[in-house]
């Protein structure tokens, strides 16, 4: 099976000059009339539906990108958008025997089905969450590919083609819960480090990363054994250092170390890879695990949609807002 994960980013617009102005989503005209739409997700599904259907090119890049369908139910859209590479020759070959079963032309391109979903957040009183600030979405990567960059550099330009006043900026979801979760986790598996050369020097430093060599290499593991109780309590100790002290892990290791990351079990039983480098992240969801549900090779829709559902709520408080509620069915 490919590697699928769910990012999330926000979308905010604010006055030019003026980042600490940010609108209100749900009601724009009140500080930009010359923008499409009164709510922003009137305008993401004219942008959309505009698209839909239609095999748009970019011949620079040499990539394709068709909006393939969309579902909408009041402040919350999601459906699928499709990418492929062209401009080169290949040749198909079946994994088993190595027979050739097609020989790809210039002109084709192997269409990959990327889910998407916007969601301008309500609470659970059915009231814009957060003065309507931000609009959250949530795009699929297969295999470290996806649509951000493609879809982020045609909605910007639709959204403000009119306004001189206005400035729309893409992020990454960050979350600040990177030591609580390592901290709450019933097993942390290993550390994985990435180093230039781990220090041999200094006693302390050797002692938090004990069972490395000090020889030069790229990347090691550490092995964190059960009989040592996953030797959970030396990667409390390490990341409580982190939180009280609020330095990275660099900075308590080794000036060396470029970067380490803990392999931690999550409360759904799944096991997931927290970076330890910096004291925020941006958040991400790795479909991996018992209980995912798959068609041709790739999760079906509705699998997707359950696990957005999930990673919303790690987003948000769910005493507050509610979750996404989704339109039809969707096929793919």
């Amino acid at each position: 099976m490919p590697s699928e994960k769910l990012i999330p980013y926000k979308l905010e617009i604010h006055e030019k000059n003026y980042p600490e102005s940010k609108y209100d989503l749900s009601s724009l005209h009140t500080s930009d009339p010359t923008l499409p739409d009164d709510n922003i997700i009137d305008s993401i599904e004219n942008f959309l539906t505009d698209l839909e259907g239609e095999n748009l090119k970019d011949p620079k890049k040499e990539k394709t990108f068709i909006v393939e369908q969309l579902r909408r139910n009041g402040n919350v859209i999601d459906g699928y958008i499709s990418t492929g590479d062209y401009g080169y020759e290949a040749e198909l070959k079946h994994v088993d025997t190595g027979d050739l079963t097609h020989e790809k032309g210039e002109l084709e391109a192997e269409q990959m089905p990327f889910y998407f979903m916007f969601y301008l957040p309500e609470t659970v009183k059915g009231e814009i969450h957060g003065d309507g600030e931000r609009l959250i979405f949530v795009l699929q990567q297969i295999n470290n590919r996806g649509i951000k960059t493609a879809l982020k550099n045609k909605l910007l330009p639709y959204l403000l083609e009119n306004s001189e006043n206005s400035v729309g900026k893409v992020r990454p979801v960050y979350t600040t819960r990177v030591y609580e979760q390592l901290i709450d986790s019933n097993r942390v598996m290993r550390l994985d480090v990435q180093i230039n050369k781990l220090p041999g020097d200094d006693e302390s430093r050797s002692e938090i990363i004990k069972g490395l060599s000090v020889e030069d290499t790229r990347e090691q593991t550490l092995v964190l054994k059960a009989e040592q109780g996953g030797s959970i309590e030396k990667a409390k100790e390490i990341v409580r250092k982190l939180k009280d002290s609020n330095k990275e892990f660099a900075e308590i290791v080794s000036n060396e170390v470029e970067q380490v990351d803990a392999k931690v079990k999550n409360s759904g039983g799944r096991y997931e890879t927290i970076p330890l480098m910096k004291n925020q992240m941006a958040m991400r969801r790795d479909l991996t695990g018992d209980g995912l549900e798959y068609d041709k090779g790739l999760l079906t829709p509705e699998c997707l949609r359950d696990e957005t559902k999930d990673l919303l709520t790690d987003i948000f408080n769910s005493d507050i807002v509610k979750p996404p509620e989704f339109g039809n069915e969707l096929d793919r």
